[in-house]
């Protein structure tokens, strides 16, 4: 399976919301730098499955190939995502690697879903019903290693994996009983502790980039009220506050920007239409970006300030090669850069070769790639594990090759 990326026109825009910042005082970014693109599931007029745009709603792509994709999950490094997916009458996980292709790295017949990456990005944390029951379970990204953290009789879903290496996830109340509280445990399994104690539902956790808070949708306090979205601090459970706090509008499925400045979570105005919006993250107004979709989960973009990236690209031809030359901020030693020649035939670029350049620690490098005669080529720099649309890279112009 291979994803591709496409921006149509015509694809109507999903509803987020900006705000003003408030005067108070954002939460601090583990992962400072611009915050990336954001990703959902669902539906936006006729394409189901995976969408990216801007924090601004601009740009908006569909993943085309992941219809039946859902509860996407960025990598830490921003480069890689996970997603679940039916195929047939079982429901796995995937991964998007950086060239587009999907790896499916879960083949148990039982439900495996709701991936979160760890920290590192070397493990993912997700929800099985493989035991009876949905419990949390974690593994290798490569999806070996897995090992069950929950062992509780009533269903545990929902997992998000902090920076400070907490995970959060929704656990049910009682056995056949809706209500739910967000709980706290440690990747190995051990001290399970509850941090929402209230007569209202709780779900949907996500950890601030610092790992100090966690919002989540607060259900609504009687059958004429609406969910909002609500923080809370997780060293003690104090600090509970409502950060949307609007009328007849349920909100839910929040995140936080990587830089913590903001949040964004899905608004529901009638079972119909589910639309996102945004909101700075200690309040401020709201302002919709995107409207008129259907969808069901939400995840926000990291983008890594010290993974290497290209600056600049000269090609220049020596005999029946091509010399190309670069930079590369930081210098990485041991860092791969792909160096790859691509030829325009009518409206479409085929890649005809590649090779692969490993620093020694310097920020320049140079090698040699074959060429072709005849029509227009160009040649781009990007990284194992780097998403093309998204990761970093440089390309040249088109040429005569």
């Amino acid at each position: 399976m291979k994803f591709r990326i496409v921006r149509a026109r015509s694809l109507i825009a999903v509803s987020i919301v900006l705000c003003t910042m408030a005067a108070t005082q954002p939460v601090s970014a583990a992962l400072p730098g611009e915050n990336g693109f954001l990703i959902a599931s669902g539906q936006i007029g006729a394409k189901d499955g995976l969408f990216v745009f801007r924090p601004n709603g601009s740009d908006l792509g569909h993943f085309t190939g992941s219809e039946g994709a859902r509860l996407p999950a960025w990598s830490p490094n921003g480069r890689r995502i996970a997603f679940s997916a039916t195929a047939g009458d079982n429901e796995d996980l995937y991964v998007i690697q950086g060239d587009g292709s999907a790896t499916q790295i879960t083949t148990d017949p039982a439900r495996d879903s709701d991936p979160a990456w760890s920290p590192n990005g070397q493990q993912l944390v997700f929800v099985s019903n493989r035991d009876g029951d949905d419990e949390l379970y974690v593994m290798n990204s490569d999806g070996s290693g897995v090992v069950k953290i929950t062992d509780n009789t009533v269903s545990d879903t929902q997992p998000t994996w902090a920076s400070t290496n907490m995970i959060a996830f929704t656990k049910q109340e009682n056995a056949g009983d809706p209500a739910t509280d967000i709980f706290l445990i440690n990747p190995s399994g051990s001290g399970e502790d509850q941090l929402t104690v209230d007569s209202r539902s709780a779900s949907d956790p996500n950890f601030s980039p610092d790992g100090t808070k966690v919002i989540f949708t607060r259900a609504a306090d009687n059958a004429s009220g609406n969910d909002d979205i609500f923080s809370i601090n997780v060293s003690n459970g104090t600090g509970l506050a409502n950060m949307t706090n609007t009328e007849a509008i349920e909100e839910h499925d929040a995140v936080f920007s990587p830089d913590g400045t903001r949040i964004a979570f899905l608004v529901g105005y009638i079972a119909t239409e589910i639309d996102v919006h945004s909101i700075a993250s200690f309040g401020g107004n709201e302002a919709a970006l995107v409207e008129n979709t259907t969808l069901d989960a939400l995840d926000w973009q990291p983008l890594c300030d010290t993974c290497a990236s290209s600056t600049t690209l000269d090609v220049k031809y020596k005999g029946n090669k091509l010399s190309v030359k670069g930079d590369v901020t930081p210098p990485k030693t041991g860092q791969q850069v792909i160096v790859a020649l691509y030829k325009k035939t009518g409206r479409k670029l085929s890649k005809i070769t590649q090779k692969s350049v490993t620093l020694d620690g310097a920020s320049h490098y140079s090698t040699l790639i074959g060429r072709v005669n005849g029509g227009k080529c160009k040649v781009k720099a990007t990284y194992p594990g780097d998403n093309e649309d998204f990761g970093s890279k440089a390309v040249t112009p088109l040429f005569p090759c």
